[in-house]
């Protein structure tokens, strides 16, 4: 598997990717991983936010489900905000309404996007 070096040594390295779909969160994480991101993963928004709280200094963006049990996305995102009010988040949905609280967040990853997608916002951030 080849990875260019300019996109490897691109920002963002470390992600925190929230999502509580199993099989989406392991693939998504072969993507991140295989374009040379280090990925910490979280099921719903209590757990991202234990990570956030212990690790934010690694962190360099979440990528944030909208549809989570527990704490959703918009709570999340609010929690978030609170902890690190510049923290680069980018929300990642499969319904339109990603779109009301897209003013706060760095970009939009509407599901089922491809990696392509994923590292032109990666590399906006």
């Amino acid at each position: 598997m080849h990875i260019d070096p300019v996109v490897s040594s691109a920002r963002p390295q470390c992600v925190l990717l929230v999502e509580d779909d199993p099989m989406l969160r392991r693939c998504v994480t072969r993507m991140l991983e295989h374009l040379g991101r280090r990925v910490l993963c979280a099921c719903d928004g209590v757990e991202a936010l234990e990570i956030f709280r212990a690790r934010s200094g690694e962190i360099d963006v979440v990528i944030l489900d909208l549809s989570m049990p527990r704490i959703d996305g918009p709570a999340a995102l609010a929690r978030l905000r609170a902890l690190d009010p510049r923290v680069p988040v980018i929300l990642s949905s499969g319904y339109l309404d990603a779109l009301d609280i897209a003013d706060d967040v760095q970009g939009v990853l509407p599901k089922p996007y491809t990696s392509k997608q994923m590292l032109e916002l990666l590399q906006a951030v």
